[in-house]
């Protein structure tokens, strides 16, 4: 699938000229198409915290393609139960273990995320079908031991939702 596919929007404008009794005649248009800057996110999977240790903090991380034809984008992530600005984790007796959201596109250096709020990224990955892992931006989770060491034994679960726009 072609990232321009369903996107591009054309118009044309006809002037039509009227000449009665020549043998010829001419007539111009004005042809005009705009592209919207346009947009690739893939590659996000399940993230998990692996061995938990009470004592310590925790950490995930994954690549994640990002793709924009401007080349530059702004990221915004959600979390399906958030604590103002804050991103959350809750069990089913509503206990809840904040964690913290970053992004590093390679660029940019390390940026922390809030719920809800975007960060402009500087480049994106070069090639839209994401072939060039080494430009893919890393997503990070992180639950300071201050938050570990007060959890509750449990399952936490969150849902994050990225929304990435050209810019």
């Amino acid at each position: 699938m072609t990232p321009l596919r369903g996107l591009v929007w054309a118009a044309m404008a006809v002037c039509s000229a009227q000449s009665y009794g020549a043998d010829s005649a001419t007539a111009s248009t004005s042809v005009t198409l705009s592209v919207p800057p346009l947009v690739k996110l893939s590659n996000l999977q399940d993230m998990a915290f692996g061995e938990v240790d009470k004592g310590q903090g925790l950490e995930a991380e994954q690549s994640v393609c990002v793709w924009s034809s401007s080349r530059g984008y702004s990221l915004a992530a959600f979390s399906e139960n958030a604590s103002g600005s804050d991103f959350a984790m809750i069990a089913a007796d509503e206990s809840k273990v904040i964690y913290t959201v970053s992004w590093n596109d390679g660029q940019s250096g390390v940026q922390q995320l809030s719920h809800g709020q975007a960060v402009v990224a500087v480049s994106s990955t070069s090639r839209s079908d994401c072939s060039d892992a080494a430009a893919q931006p890393q997503l990070r989770l992180e639950v300071g031991k201050d938050q570990m060491g007060q959890a509750k034994a449990g399952v936490y679960r969150d849902t994050i939702s990225l929304l990435v726009r050209a810019e």
